[in-house]
């Protein structure tokens, strides 16, 4: 909670970290600020529900404006960019939760 409230007074915009390995993205945004929280997931996963993967990150107006992911194609024995990207859940229950106590 305390981290949280940190980030959105210090105007952060954009926070990434890996130490799950595993993918996942957020958004979490007030009427004064949106914070992206990301995770990567692992650039060397070799388990077939966490592929290997990485992401590029595009920054416009020191903001984050697109996220590219690429996955390991083993039978190809390359990274692919992902055909369809999922789009970034803004909002969970927990932060509306947070924000009003």
């Amino acid at each position: 909670d305390d981290f949280l409230r940190d980030l959105f007074a210090r105007q952060s915009n954009l926070v990434l970290h890996g130490h799950t390995h595993v993918s996942h993205r957020v958004k979490l945004s007030t009427e004064e600020h949106s914070l992206h929280i990301m995770g990567c997931g692992s650039s060397t996963w070799t388990e077939e529900q966490h592929p290997a993967r990485y992401c590029i990150y595009h920054i416009a107006d020191r903001c984050l404006s697109r996220v590219e992911t690429r996955v390991f194609r083993p039978e190809e024995n390359v990274f692919r960019p992902v055909e369809h990207e999922e789009p970034i859940p803004e909002n969970p229950q927990w932060f509306i939760e947070l924000t009003q106590s």
